[in-house]
């Protein structure tokens, strides 16, 4: 299996910020122990209400499980709710990393 990093840029309406940050909260634990996540933040853009998720899954398989799950259903609805434009993602996967590297503790 193929490890891979998704990033996805979330504009959210700088007047939904606080319940988007709120969702957040209430899922990213969740998230972070869906079978296969082996990394997850969030990160702040430099514009209003621009956001980023930072993935990492153990492959494309368990990914694709995830946005196929009740988790993801029951998630995305409200977040999506906060967006003043659509989400746009990109799916990556390592090319060179040292091999002790680890992911920051956010």
């Amino acid at each position: 299996m193929k490890p891979l990093i998704r990033w996805v840029q979330l504009s959210i309406d700088p007047q939904k910020t606080d319940e988007f940050l709120g969702l957040f909260q209430g899922s990213k634990e969740s998230i972070r122990s869906f079978p296969g996540c082996q990394y997850m933040a969030l990160l702040e853009g430099t514009s209003a209400g621009e956001f980023f998720t930072l993935s990492v899954w153990e492959s494309q398989e368990y990914l694709e499980k995830y946005r196929s799950s009740p988790l993801f259903s029951d998630i995305w609805g409200p977040v999506k709710a906060t967006f003043c434009a659509p989400a746009q993602a990109l799916t990556t996967y390592p090319k060179d990393t040292p091999s002790d590297y680890a992911f920051p503790s956010i």
